[in-house]
């Protein structure tokens, strides 16, 4: 090709390179003579050509080069472009309180008009306490600011942030340079305050088994530090709670974990209750530790709880999910699954259907979950996956939600997964990882992308994405230079044409250690403890995670299920499989989730947001090999979490109370429950009769695939009760249905008994619904009952009855009674009651009494204690008056 000065161009497509004759000397203008693709936006005569076939000049002087090994157009600038800088947020806002804990990391993004462009950032030199990652790299990149509050008094803080990028057009060098504000107000120090993630813990596990741990997190949610002590109460059953450290201090920035132990050694099947009590800071907080031994069987775990999906009416498929199915009790588990939808027709299908769990613990079915949306029109659509075995905890249920928006919409782009991890010797370098880039849209987008970091590489860097069809960035180790026992870090950014905000993937190579063989750098880190190699000089090192689901200022909506998934290896190369424990928290005070493995280091879980607003997700792992503890955390996720209801609000289940007003405890056959939450009906309803129904206005209530019968339903209540036959000592999961729409399911466990006596204020506390003979009269100050007088107490939570009645009848109102199976007792300030009645109330449903005699000796008064006691449970302490 010749330019208008009478230039010629030859595309050297052997020797990739561009070559220019003028004025009789040849010199070249693109291309190093390595074929391959590189260095978009720096120097022509660096970057690499592959196969260059032919070139074309405009009147302008821009050289274009049709590269055919890359399937690219490549243009060398033959003028000069100014060069603009772009970043998502020009100001951004901090608040820290003094001696508290530092704010959660904000992400920006930056972009250029030309990319990929070098640039460098700086900060204004007084302000020490702010710090830009990365410092230097290329466009389009995603920024995180963070301060650190430590050191600095009450007041306003301001930042300039300086960033600067250059780019080789022709014979000159073009610079661009951007500023962007960054402010941080610090107010004065608040006392330190205690907090406690969870509030409740749970364990399922099988007669004889290993025993399990949790972590529970201390936390200063105030200033300064806090000291606190824990202790375990006496657990029914025997010893089989443990924790350590049993003390501590917990600053803002740095909360302190517990390990709870649970040991079901020679337990029999049953539920074991114990509590934790923390103290600190002036206050006490009682965590409930329930326990559930199940007989030698099956156990079946899911990794995931819901999956949410984002379509556009008309447009693409989203990207599928997945899940594990895990045997968490004993022996071989064959299991099927099926797939059903509520409305919209036959949209979601899951493959496999069925499969065998062979080793508990340690081996997972996946099952992969797809969506299609091409029938769908806008709105929102609800089904259910049901895995089933023969297993205690039989069936196990997944929510699935398809949000489709209207056709024109733009969801913007899904990258999954967000993070990898590349484990392995020095000098040999891992296989590659594919990322799956997809578009949910009606119309074909594309992507620039920056890289941040060494010793990795991708491709395609830059692509279109059909709505038809995801694109695949495979991403590429080179361990050929790393450093035995390294550590490092690297981020590629995408950049969307659709304006949508910049996705980033983090690429985390851990390197084994000298000595290590690749096979123990592959394998898991449980078992890894045992070869001394592989722990030479890392075995102390924090563990290592990645966030392979949600990207930086994430979006999530209430009561819709929000995938949790993450990969963990430790310092020395080994993925995390087993003998850990991985949870997230949330700051908005949402209930902290648990995450399981699905093997290959992968971490699941399912949120479902309660509360609206900005959230920072904390996560934590914890290993415990040999004497020593290894945690991990990643830095906080910002995201925030939209009540904005869909077109078919997702019912959302907040809290589940027994009907005495004990919560966090476990539920038991008959007993009466109160379900709290959002969206569980349509309308309020009080039933009037017997026996009770198991839909109203509807609305379902399901535990497990068994409909419970109601007594009371709104939008924000339900009372429900469970059946005499449920099988007790598992978990079982609740769901609410109401019209065509579905809540995340919830997990609770069920236990031989849970007694709790009523109360006159409704919240299992005070004065219990304790009556005289006469029943009408309740024993209380002015109305005492005397020492000698039977008095019945009206209770829950009994458990089994004979002769068995149907959940929501009434119970028998002529003899034979019905009665409970498990004995009771009772104690009346302190002292043992004789108890010649206790099983249901005639004529009602769900109520339970217990007749008994004031006995002597005991301390009078108008809040003498009273207890029951039933299947080793006893229930909190209600008053009654005793004269």
């Amino acid at each position: 090709a010749l330019d208008s000065g009478g230039n010629l161009y030859i595309a050297d497509i052997v020797d990739d390179r561009i070559r220019k004759v003028a004025g009789g000397t040849i010199v070249t203008v693109a291309g190093n003579g390595s074929d391959g693709f590189s260095d978009d936006g720096g120097p022509a005569t660096s970057a690499s050509l592959n196969g260059p076939s032919g070139v074309a000049v405009d009147s302008a002087g821009n050289l274009y080069i049709a590269d055919l090994g890359n399937n690219r157009i490549r243009e060398v600038l033959g003028g000069t472009t100014p060069i603009t800088l772009q970043v998502s947020s020009a100001i951004l806002t901090f608040s820290a309180t003094v001696g508290g804990n530092a704010p959660a990391a904000q992400a920006i993004t930056l972009s250029s008009n030309i990319a990929p462009l070098t640039f460098g950032v700086s900060i204004s030199s007084d302000a020490t306490w702010l710090t830009i990652t990365p410092s230097e790299g290329q466009t389009p990149a995603l920024l995180q600011a963070s301060v650190d509050p430590s050191g600095l008094a009450a007041g306003p803080y301001q930042a300039t942030v300086h960033v600067a990028a250059e780019s080789v057009q022709g014979s000159s060098l073009q610079l661009g340079v951007l500023t962007f504000s960054v402010s941080l107000t610090v107010l004065p120090a608040t006392p330190a305050a205690l907090g406690i993630s969870p509030f409740s813990v749970s364990f399922t596990a099988t007669e004889g088994s290993a025993a399990l741990t949790q972590q529970l997190t201390v936390s200063d949610t105030g200033g300064g530090s806090l000291s606190f002590s824990a202790n375990a109460a006496t657990a029914s059953g025997g010893s089989w709670l443990t924790l350590s450290p049993t003390s501590g201090a917990a600053t803002p920035s740095s909360p302190v974990s517990l390990t709870i132990t649970a040991t079901p050694g020679s337990l029999a099947p049953g539920t074991y209750s114990s509590a934790i009590a923390i103290s600190g800071a002036g206050s006490t907080i009682n965590v409930p530790v329930t326990l559930s031994v199940s007989a030698p069987t099956a156990i079946i775990l899911v990794s995931q709880s819901g999956f949410s999906f984002t379509a556009v009416a008309g447009g693409g498929v989203p990207l599928p999910g997945s899940f594990g199915i895990l045997n968490i009790g004993q022996g071989s588990m064959n299991w099927t699954a099926t797939a059903a939808t509520l409305s919209g027709g036959d949209w979601l299908q899951i493959s496999p259907t069925s499969g065998t769990v062979q080793q508990p613990y340690l081996d997972v079915s996946l099952v992969n979950v797809s969506i299609d949306p091409s029938t769908l029109s806008a709105g929102t659509y609800y089904g259910q996956i049901q895995v089933s075995a023969v297993a205690a905890n039989t069936p196990q249920v997944i929510t699935v939600i398809v949000n489709v928006l209207p056709a024109g919409f733009s969801p913007g782009p899904q990258v999954f997964p967000a993070g990898l991890i590349f484990t392995g010797e020095a000098g040999v370098t891992p296989g590659s990882q594919n990322v799956l880039v997809g578009n949910a849209s009606g119309t074909a987008i594309s992507y620039q992308s920056g890289i941040i970091g060494t010793n990795f590489s991708f491709l395609p860097t830059n692509a279109n994405v059909v709505p038809s069809q995801p694109t695949t960035l495979r991403v590429y180790p080179d361990f050929s230079t790393v450093t035995p026992g390294s550590i490092q870090r690297g981020t590629i950014t995408l950049q969307f044409s659709d304006g949508s905000p910049a996705q980033t993937v983090n690429v985390l190579m851990v390197v084994a250690p000298a000595g290590a063989t690749a096979a123990s750098a592959d394998a898991d880190a449980a078992s890894a403890a045992l070869a001394p190699a592989t722990s030479a000089g890392c075995a102390s090192q924090d563990l290592q995670v990645v966030w392979r689901s949600l990207q930086p200022n994430f979006a999530a909506v209430v009561g819709q299920p929000t995938t949790l998934d993450l990969a963990v290896s430790d310092g020395c190369g080994n993925l995390v499989n087993s003998g850990a424990s991985v949870a997230a928290s949330f700051s908005n005070g949402d209930p902290q989730v648990a995450l399981a493995s699905i093997g290959g280091g992968i971490w699941q879980g399912t949120w479902k947001p309660v509360n609206a607003g900005a959230v920072v997700i904390n996560v934590g792992a914890y290993l415990e090999e040999g004497n020593l503890g290894l945690l991990g955390s990643p830095p906080g996720l910002n995201g925030s979490v939209s009540s904005a209801a869909p077109t078919a609000p997702t019912p959302t289940v907040t809290a589940v109370y027994l009907a005495s007003g004990q919560g966090g405890t476990p539920i038991t056959p008959g007993g009466l429950m109160t379900i709290y939450g959002a969206n569980l009906a349509s309308g309020t309803s009080v039933v009037g009769g017997l026996p009770w129904p198991q839909e109203v206005t509807g609305t379902q209530v399901l535990l497990g695939n068994q409909p419970l019968p109601f007594q009371y339903v709104s939008p924000g209540q339900l009372n429900v009760q469970v059946p005499y036959t449920a099988p007790v000592d598992t978990q079982y999961q609740l769901t609410v249905q109401s019209g065509n729409t579905l809540s995340v399911p919830q997990s609770l466990i069920v236990a031989e008994a849970q007694p709790g006596i009523f109360t006159v204020n409704e919240q299992g506390t005070g004065q219990g619904i304790i009556m005289h003979s006469d029943l009408v009269t309740i024993a209380q100050p002015g109305t005492p009952a005397n020492i000698g007088d039977t008095v019945v107490i009206y209770c829950t939570g009994l458990g089994a009855v004979s002769p068995v009645v149907a959940a929501g009848m009434p119970a028998p109102s002529t003899p034979p009674f019905s009665t409970t199976v498990n004995p009771v007792t009772v104690t009346i300030g302190g002292q043992p009651a004789q108890a010649p009645f206790s099983g249901l109330t005639p004529g009602f449903a769900g109520l339970y009494q217990v007749n008994a005699v004031v006995p002597s000796g005991i301390t009078t008064g108008d809040a003498v204690p009273v207890m029951i006691s039933v299947a080793g449970q006893t229930s909190p302490a209600v008053t009654m008056a005793v004269q």
